[in-house]
């Protein structure tokens, strides 16, 4: 027996939902009591002054002080309007129930780039930094709201030539060092001087000319004056840092003798050398006192002064020490100084050194005595001329090769004999758009990071790491780990994210609250003291 259609239709219960059923009925009950239960629990805790359940959660520290006051930040109230905007074009700074302005209040800040899409106005900064996640840093954002614009970097004016376009993590994306990719390129040498440099930073707001540039400051590659036949023109990119050094010189295995003759083994003691700062992120610059003097005094004339050595300063400094030396002696007459050789003839046309009269020498010895700036006062008084030669010759003896020059480039004036020292120019910092810390690299060789110092004998070579080191530890923070089959022990897949290394919001003493950074400088660089150690940056 056959059935068609329209006798199935028939047997269908059409109202089958408007029926009651047990499990409806059940469903509906249990939600009814849940609302109420809700209901009465909101009810007696507002009774009780118990207002946890409107709690987002804590604060971070920066802002504990606030913790009773939501009105500090939160002036207005938008919910309802983001929930209606999903999908449309309104900005999250219009969005957001925390505006701008209210942290501008407390926190300076500043347009991130004028040519940037979206627009630096219409980003909420409660965007980025989520309050009410515990007590953590805002300022430890995660890469996703730094790749959201720098994945697919867009520009008011076309793509920018500044920055690069698609950059999603640490290990996906992120360019080359510039040090490094300039080390590489066939660009020539564009020479600029530290104070140019500020200048041009105070002067163009853009930053591009600025960001291109700075390299220029720390590296140079100046012209091949004899290149040999298949050689290029230009030689390779060399450190600026007027001064001497040899590394494979000081770090051999069998070490090196200091000024009473011991030995010194270095090769496996780069601390001695290179301390880093109280926070243990950078190197302090290195000071001829405190690591030099050791080994290298500048001693001038063992056959009256043994052991005795000029001062580590300006060669006006020097010159004035010489003077003390030799005029307090020739006047006290104490002993007989051992002239090494004869006064020369004065030249035509210039008039002879007149002596000290009586009171002149008495003036000046007890000036010397007094311990006043002899140096600096003597300069206008004519010499003994036997104390003349004597500072004429040990001059000579400082300036040479195994005295100033051994470390510094001597410049001498020929109109009225002068010379000078140039300044060491020692970078104080190589990236100084990212920020590290060696003390948390500690369980690392130096020579894991700074490759082949101990073969360097050039003292231009540039042995800073470059990004494949740093990349055999650090990926993206949204990375997978790799597997660590093929490397060493030490090796390790740290997840690493941009403000790791990037400070976009800068704490300095001048703005405890935070200061825009717009160029991601990392801390504030430790300046040396002194005079020929002063880096000239």
């Amino acid at each position: 027996m056959t059935r068609d259609i329209r006798e199935l239709a028939q047997r269908a219960e059409l109202e089958f939902h408007q029926q009651p059923h047990r499990f409806r009925r059940r469903a509906w009950l249990s939600g009814v009591v849940l609302a109420l239960a809700c209901g009465s629990w909101l009810v007696w805790a507002a009774v009780r002054g118990d207002h946890e359940a409107y709690d987002a959660g804590g604060l971070s520290k920066a802002h504990a002080f606030i913790s009773n006051d939501c009105r500090q930040c939160h002036t207005t109230w938008q919910p309802v309007r983001r929930l209606f905007s999903i999908g449309s074009t309104v900005s999250s700074a219009e969005n957001s129930s925390v505006s701008n302005e209210a942290c501008l209040k407390c926190h300076a800040a500043a347009e991130h780039n004028h040519r940037q899409i979206p627009a630096h106005a219409s980003l909420s900064c409660s965007e980025c930094h989520r309050e009410h996640q515990g007590k953590l840093q805002l300022v430890s954002v995660t890469d996703y709201h730094c790749v959201r614009c720098h994945g697919n970097l867009k520009t008011t004016d076309g793509p920018s030539d500044i920055f690069y376009a698609h950059i999603y993590g640490f290990s996906d994306g992120h360019p080359a060092f510039n040090l490094d990719a300039r080390l590489k390129s066939d660009a020539h040498s564009n020479l600029l001087t530290r104070t140019e440099l500020d200048a041009l930073l105070k002067k163009d707001p853009v930053e591009g000319p600025y960001q291109k540039k700075f390299l220029d400051v720390l590296v140079e590659r100046p012209a091949n004056s004899e290149p040999q036949p298949g050689q290029p023109a230009l030689s390779k990119w060399r450190d600026r840092g007027d001064i001497k050094f040899n590394h494979a010189a000081h770090l051999v295995a069998q070490g090196v003798k200091d000024k009473d003759g011991k030995t010194v083994v270095l090769s496996n003691n780069c601390q001695a050398c290179h301390v880093p700062d109280s926070a243990g992120r950078y190197m302090l610059p290195i000071q001829y006192q405190q690591h030099c003097v050791q080994c290298h005094p500048l001693l001038f004339d063992n056959q009256n002064y043994a052991g005795d050595s000029v001062p580590h300063a300006l060669p006006e400094i020097v010159r004035g020490y010489l003077t003390q030396k030799y005029t307090l002696t020739v006047l006290d007459k104490k002993k007989e100084l051992l002239v090494e050789s004869q006064p020369p003839r004065p030249f035509p046309g210039q008039p002879d050194r007149i002596p000290l009269t009586a009171e002149q020498a008495q003036k000046i010895k007890k000036a010397v005595i007094d311990g006043e700036q002899f140096a600096r006062s003597f300069v206008v008084v004519d010499t003994i001329p036997e104390a003349e030669q004597l500072i004429e010759n040990k001059t000579r003896v400082v300036k040479s090769r195994g005295g100033c020059k051994l470390c510094h480039t001597v410049s001498a004036t020929a109109e009225n004999g002068t010379w000078t020292v140039n300044p060491p120019d020692i970078p104080n910092r190589w990236f100084p758009h990212s920020r590290f810390g060696h003390t948390a690299h500690r369980m690392l060789g130096c020579n894991e990071c700074h490759h082949k110092v101990s073969a360097s004998r050039d003292t231009g070579d540039v042995l800073m790491p470059t990004m494949s080191d740093c990349r055999t530890c650090h990926i993206s923070e949204t990375a997978t780990p790799r597997k660590l089959q093929s490397r060493g022990s030490l090796a390790h897949d740290l997840q690493s994210s941009c403000v790791m290394c990037h400070t976009y919001h800068r704490h300095t003493p001048e703005q405890p609250s935070g200061q825009f950074n717009k160029h991601l400088t990392g801390e504030p660089e430790v300046e040396p003291t002194g005079e020929l150690e002063r880096a000239g940056r």
